[in-house]
């Protein structure tokens, strides 16, 4: 990433792999046994060219290169620092292959308190020994969307909020969900005010019907308690679109 030449290089690959693909696809004999990957310009699909590929399944390197793993987080801080992105929004994950440094990457996530999501699932497979055969990979980016969906959806922008709450409609949510059966949280861990983001982990509560009857643009929202507040929800996107205090 602080490649000054990175530019320079793929444009050189780029030009190579041209005229790589357009012998090796006529002669094979020419180009040896090797296998090469291309990718579509027009659709982003990857294709190879005809090989007898190993099927190796991945499986995780548990070992921890303590003085690999100092110099990485020197260089994440410092890469993150230059995103220009909500500090909520950053991800970090990695995908499954032959020796995953999963338990590295976990670690690199929590010194850098950023959320790290990379499903640990059964059954899967590389087709050459480091890339996800298609099932397993379909498999795997359904396992990481499903976890951290609800994130990037509130990252990318999700339906817009409700309009605003009258005093009295206030009063109303807030004698009826105060008598509700839901979890009271303190001393989270994320912003309560209205445009913050509920961590996915966080339990939502259906809004009541009684609720939704009376404002009804608060339809598909959900709730949560905070200490002496109450957070009405956009479950889609987990932004918090109203905040209700006692």
């Amino acid at each position: 990433m602080n490649d000054q030449m990175a530019a320079v290089h793929y444009e050189s690959e780029h030009i190579a792999q041209y005229f790589h693909r357009q012998i090796c696809g006529r002669l094979p004999s020419l180009c040896g046994k090797e296998y090469s990957v291309y990718r579509s310009e027009r659709t982003g699909a990857w294709y190879a060219t005809p090989a007898r590929f190993l099927r190796v399944p991945a499986v995780a390197d548990t070992a921890i290169d303590q003085t690999k793993a100092s110099q990485e987080l020197v260089a994440a801080r410092a890469f993150l620092a230059s995103l220009p992105v909500d500090k909520d929004c950053i991800i970090l994950t990695i995908v499954p292959t032959v020796g995953t440094r999963r338990d590295a990457a976990a670690a690199l996530a929590g010194a850098l308190d950023r959320p790290f999501v990379s499903p640990e699932l059964t059954g899967l497979y590389t087709f050459d020994g480091s890339h996800l055969e298609p099932q397993s990979a379909q498999r795997w980016a359904q396992a990481f969307f499903d976890a951290a969906g609800p994130r990037i959806r509130a990252c990318v922008g999700g339906a817009g909020a409700p309009a605003a709450l009258a005093a009295e409609q206030h009063t109303k949510i807030w004698s009826t969900l105060r008598g509700e059966k839901a979890e009271r949280l303190t001393n989270v861990e994320f912003s309560t005010r209205v445009g913050g983001v509920v961590p996915a982990t966080v339990h939502l509560y259906r809004l009541p019907v009684s609720i939704v009857e009376y404002v009804p643009q608060y339809r598909d929202y959900e709730y949560i308690l905070v200490g002496d507040e109450i957070l009405i929800v956009d479950p889609r996107t987990l932004r918090i679109v109203a905040v209700i205090a006692a």
